[in-house]
């Protein structure tokens, strides 16, 4: 504002000086100033709390308060996630953290509309992907690139593939402070006796699926009540059915078409699982949590999941008695096989908030590695800090799959209801349902696509 009321002064000024010189007026010469007189040093503009941080990582000493958003109220979570808060606070007491909780499904919702109505949190959560981009293409974040590239030890400390997964067009939508993958779990107390080895190929897994269901069990146990469940799975299958080029342009809002043939083949496979019976039944009523429990009570030998619910699973079944295996690859398939669901989860300063910098510096204290390793050994979530996760605070095979991922695998494959436009995937969710009550994989696939033409018209 000093400088637009500058500038207006000097431009008024050469107004009036052209304007006295046409009345002819002359004006006096310009006297310099007299020994003795005092001189006004020019004005230099304050630096801003932000250019400060950068330079110096120093923080303001006034008093600020942040508003803060993420998703875990359950009560294995919650007090975590508040320590972090406290623990803040308590080394910075200039700072005051409001902590805001909003459970996994209603989340999604509550940032649409604060973001819509403008009462976006400092920080808050996000999945990455294309639910992390529209808030870039909203202006709703800041661009992180440049706190993440002035302190190259904060930097260093996160793999590149979690910074990767958080980069959108070249900017840095948010800091990545854990992640989860999908596996197939497996009890070995079912398949073993039956001679059942664990399934490497969807030949193989429909073979063992007809061998479980003739000896009286659910061959894998599916619930699909909330249709993000069916997202793992079609994410998955997309990946190899779809050739990657094109999955990942239709996966754009802007250039989505969704033609492809393997799409269509997904959609067959999985309808051909459930008319063979080697789901449950009533996969729409069932949720996620149930076809969990119905695995845990050895009702069925094999569900999808996050790798990351294996702790849980080793106290109920005991750790000897199952074990993980990944997504079986389908023969023939154009895609790419042996990659991983997954993807690292997100929190985003806001463009609102009016100290941005107090709110990276408090992701910082978040993904330290202090901090970090607390986080896997209180909560079981996998933090994405470089040695966070040790033989001594994190589960083996949790472990052997991270050497997996890393050295086995084609990579993360990033789940499938954020990956893609919230419109498009609303038509995809809500036909991952419809799929199992007998519709036509066509006609889901032609619905699909004229979502997309008008998604890819208005932001093209």
């Amino acid at each position: 504002m000093q400088k637009r009321i500058l500038t207006l002064f000097l431009a008024v000024g050469m107004l009036v000086s052209i304007f006295s010189g046409c009345a002819g007026n002359p004006q006096p010469a310009v006297q310099s100033p007299a020994a003795g007189d005092v001189v006004a040093p020019p004005t230099v503009q304050a630096e801003s709390p932000q250019e400060h941080y950068l330079k110096t990582g120093e923080i303001t000493g006034d008093k600020v308060s942040l508003r803060w958003l993420h998703r875990y109220p359950e009560e294995q979570y919650a007090p975590f996630f508040q320590s972090l808060a406290d623990g803040y606070t308590k080394d910075h007491p200039n700072v005051d953290i409001k902590v805001e909780v909003v459970g996994d499904e209603a989340i999604k919702d509550k940032l649409r509309v604060m973001v819509g109505g403008g009462d976006t949190p400092d920080v808050f959560y996000s999945w990455a992907g294309e639910f992390a981009a529209k808030f870039l293409r909203a202006d709703a974040i800041i661009d992180l690139t440049p706190y993440v590239e002035a302190d190259t030890t904060w930097k260093d400390s996160i793999s590149d593939t979690f910074w990767g997964i958080s980069t959108i067009h070249d900017k840095i939508a948010g800091v990545p402070f854990r992640f989860n993958s999908g596996v197939f779990y497996y009890n070995k107390n079912v398949l073993t006796p039956l001679g059942i080895e664990p399934p490497k190929t969807w030949a193989e897994l429909e073979a063992a699926c007809q061998k479980l269901k003739d000896n009286g069990f659910i061959p894998i146990s599916y619930g699909n009540a909330q249709p993000w469940h069916s997202a793992w799975w079609f994410g998955a299958l997309f990946e190899q059915t779809v050739p990657k080029d094109v999955r990942l342009t239709d996966y754009d809002p802007t250039t989505g078409v969704w033609t492809d043939p393997g799409y269509v083949q997904a959609l067959s496979l999985m309808q051909s699982m459930q008319a063979k019976g080697y789901l449950n039944e009533n996969i729409n009523s069932m949720t996620y949590s149930q076809s969990k429990e119905m695995f845990h009570a050895g009702k069925s030998a094999m569900y999808f999941s996050g790798i990351m619910g294996v702790m849980d699973t080793d106290k109920i079944l005991g750790a000897e008695n199952w074990d993980w295996m990944p997504f079986p690859t389908i023969e023939g398939a154009k895609g790419t096989a042996n990659t991983v669901v997954g993807s690292a989860d997100l929190f985003m300063v806001s463009s609102a908030s009016k100290h941005p910098e107090i709110g990276v510096d408090f992701l910082k204290s978040v993904t330290s590695l202090e901090n970090q390793t607390k986080m896997m050994k209180e909560t079981g979530l996998a933090p994405t800090a470089n040695g966070a996760m040790t033989t001594e605070n994190t589960n083996p095979k949790i472990l052997r799959f991270l050497e997996y991922l890393s050295k086995e695998s084609n990579g993360l494959s990033e789940y499938f209801d954020t990956a893609t436009e919230a419109r498009v995937c609303d038509k995809w969710l809500e036909n991952f349902q419809l799929v199992y009550d007998g519709k036509d994989p066509q006609t889901i696939v032609k619905e699909v696509q004229e979502v997309s033409k008008v998604v890819s018209a208005e932001l093209g």
